[in-house]
């Protein structure tokens, strides 16, 4: 055992040059710092980078051993703004090649009924004085997109939105999910880390975006005003009264409505994007 020990304090000093506790903290700090960094590369799933991580490692490791001298100092002085311009064209990258994936295998509902639970809920949130962000969610397949705590995947009824915005766990900053199935799909949804240079837009809101660059619809309550406001389609509606909003999400996203009667039941219309007026 002594002698296994005398070797590996042969080979920290001699060829690793550790001969002091200092040194080993510095090298566990940038061990550390390396770790951190690896693990946020590998969180990209559209456009990873960790492989290019590690070649760039391996070349500066290579170069040391080789006694490079020339390369090993380019690498080491060039790599701060060979890591900024990476993460810029991941940025542009990103931006440039997004196309969202539709769902496959999803059946089309028959009737609209769950708006109308929906809406029920949302107007009662309203009325509580409570500020509901609600993401619908359309063909376009968002899980790449969007991250959540609270998973809840359970058809959609006026108790069970209740509930969940009233929870004291609800963030009325965050997105209440749903999808044009039927299903409540999580609760306090963010844009993941990974998509938020996807959604960045100075000119407009994240809201505006999302329904601009998805066939998603963004519904908005706003307590105070006593209304809604609605992301659709690249169009932006404000201060919609709350008798209007089913019969508007109903055209959105493809249903037939039967202004005749107090529910709207019906059957979708095709995949085409209907294009509504403000006025």
């Amino acid at each position: 055992m002594k002698s296994v020990l005398d070797a590996l304090y042969h080979f920290c000093v001699t060829t690793l040059h550790i001969t002091q506790i200092k040194d080993l903290v510095e090298i566990s700090f940038f061990m550390l710092i390396a770790y951190n960094f690896s693990s946020w590369l590998s969180r990209s799933k559209r456009r990873p980078m960790l492989l290019q991580f590690y070649g760039y490692s391996a070349m500066i490791i290579a170069t040391y051993a080789f006694n490079a001298k020339a390369a090993h100092s380019l690498l080491i002085w060039s790599a701060p703004a060979c890591i900024m311009l990476a993460l810029i064209y991941h940025q542009h990258t990103l931006q440039r090649s997004f196309i969202p994936s539709r769902k496959i295998g999803a059946k089309a509902l028959t009737t609209s009924a769950w708006i109308d639970d929906l809406v029920r809920a949302l107007v009662h949130s309203m009325h509580a004085g409570k500020k509901v962000i609600c993401l619908i969610e359309h063909r376009d397949d968002l899980s790449l997109l969007f991250e959540s705590p609270i998973r809840v995947n359970a058809a959609i009824s006026a108790k069970l939105v209740k509930m969940l915005v009233n929870s004291s766990d609800f963030n009325q900053q965050q997105y209440l999910w749903v999808d044009s199935q039927g299903l409540v799909k999580a609760v306090n949804a963010t844009v993941s880390t990974e998509s938020q240079a996807i959604f960045q837009d100075s000119r407009h809101s994240q809201h505006a975006v999302i329904a601009d660059k998805t066939d998603s619809i963004v519904c908005i309550v706003d307590p105070t005003a006593g209304n809604f406001t609605l992301h659709a389609q690249s169009k932006t509606l404000n201060g919609i009264p709350a008798a209007q909003i089913a019969p508007l999400l109903c055209a959105y996203l493809g249903y037939r409505v039967n202004l005749s009667s107090e529910k709207s039941y019906a059957k979708p219309r095709s995949k085409n994007r209907i294009k509504l007026d403000r006025s």
